[in-house]
């Protein structure tokens, strides 16, 4: 498979320039995370705070910005940036290129913390993943939220399962192929691109926590979260209560 980088190098070098037009249309995924909060519990609160972990090209941010919050998006891509400051101009939303470990150190005492898309699985290491959780309990506002959104990987896919077909239109073909290891998998994407009518490959590979639901509430917990709602399927949602 050739060498595995990092969470950023990946995106650096690869997933950053094809992550737009993977997830699909902006504002339809905006109404959409918008229903989700709202289902989850998070509710509109007029100039409220909101920090947004490893933002993107900012559909939560956009979501939470209309849903009143005065939100700071956090964000180690150098190109997700860029299209981060352009899908939130003039809307009061403070952008930061960093790690997302840096979020619960800013002391902005939020009311609400998001982490979603599989972001959390991007952690160096579980000790990290509970530093995270542990100090976004602590960055909180009393009464505050952290809302998760990531992937249960307790069940490991074999043979032919293990490739995924992400996206595909007449220059682009997508899919991704996932090797479990002890506790982490190793991500590999496989863009085919037409140019100038020759297929060309691109692949690049990092590797993601092996993250279950089991565990991040446990560490939710034991950092003093109350788990107030939950939703299990192919993306997870925790939201624990300060």
């Amino acid at each position: 498979m050739g060498q595995t980088g990092s969470a950023k190098e990946h995106y650096d070098n690869h997933l950053g320039s094809l992550y737009s037009w993977m997830i699909g249309d902006f504002k339809t995924l905006v109404h959409r995370q918008k229903e989700e909060f709202a289902t989850a519990g998070i509710s509109e609160r007029s100039s409220a705070v909101a920090l947004d972990l490893g933002a993107g090209s900012g559909v939560q941010t956009v979501a939470l910005s209309d849903m009143g919050y005065k939100v700071t998006a956090i964000d180690f891509n150098r190109q997700l940036i860029e299209e981060l400051k352009a899908n939130t101009a003039g809307r009061s939303v403070h952008i930061v290129e960093d790690d997302l470990l840096i979020g619960p150190t800013l002391n902005l005492s939020p009311t609400l913390i998001v982490c979603c898309g599989d972001t959390i699985a991007h952690l160096p290491d579980y000790n990290k993943l509970n530093e995270l959780i542990a100090g976004s309990y602590s960055a909180l506002a009393d009464g505050g939220k952290m809302y998760l959104s990531f992937r249960d990987y307790s069940r490991e896919l074999k043979d032919t399962d293990r490739f995924i077909p992400v996206k595909q239109d007449e220059t682009r073909i997508f899919t991704c192929f996932l090797e479990f290891l002890n506790d982490r998998v190793r991500v590999t994407d496989i863009l085919l691109h037409n140019v100038a009518g020759r297929w060309e490959q691109k692949i690049s590979s990092y590797r993601k926590l092996r993250t279950t639901v089991p565990m991040i509430e446990d560490s939710m917990q034991r950092s003093g979260f109350s788990i107030v709602y939950r939703q299990l399927g192919r993306m997870n949602i925790l939201v624990g209560q300060k």
